[in-house]
């Protein structure tokens, strides 16, 4: 319908959303995956065992001594809060990974998908629920500058067009998959709160 020319139709009278109204339906689009690929949770299953995650993470018991089971996850359903403490525990769990000597689990935006759809469908994480809270970003800058990020994102390494196109699940990856620096080192993990 070309609802252009459309005189009683609602839609012509609430062309303007405010603030509140721009969230509610940025999370009604994520909560109907909307932003992401499908995800396969027989995939995921797999996946969270053959990247060594379970070994750690156990879904109702905690594997390791520094490591949460699932089922406390509350960031399971909140994309946000899960790149966040993926890389605010990146340094820890790279450091465990070397003591075990297994190599680094590079994930892409799909495996992280598939990973989410299996545990956020276990009988015990369904409680969580999804959904997307945004905060306004005028800290963002401030705090990309304060914990160093902005030294390394210049140039070929400029984060605007490297995230053109990215999903929320891509952006978490890609944050955990964080690479070496030009000697090879691994970068650093800062905290991302502030």
């Amino acid at each position: 319908m070309d609802h252009s020319t459309c005189r009683s139709c609602q839609c012509r009278r609430q062309r303007v959303i405010d603030e509140q109204g721009a969230a509610d339906l940025f999370a009604y689009f994520y909560a109907v995956r909307f932003f992401e690929k499908p995800g396969d949770a027989a995939r995921g299953k797999h996946l969270f065992s053959s990247k060594h995650c379970s070994e750690c993470h156990g879904i109702y018991g905690s594997k390791s001594e520094d490591a949460k089971p699932v089922i406390k996850w509350e960031s399971l359903g909140h994309p946000i809060l899960l790149a966040e403490a993926m890389w605010n525990h990146a340094a820890n769990m790279r450091q465990a990974f070397a003591d075990q000597k297994l190599a680094w689990p590079e994930i892409t935006g799909q495996d992280l998908s598939d990973m989410l759809v299996y545990l956020r469908n276990l009988r015990a994480t369904r409680r969580f629920g999804a959904r997307l809270e945004t905060v306004a970003g005028e800290n963002g800058q401030a705090l990309f500058e304060s914990k160093g990020c902005a030294q390394c994102h210049t140039g070929k390494l400029e984060l605007t067009p490297r995230l053109k196109g990215k999903t929320l699940t891509d952006i978490a990856a890609d944050m955990w998959d964080h690479k070496r620096d030009q000697t090879g080192r691994f970068l650093s993990y800062c905290p991302v709160t502030g």
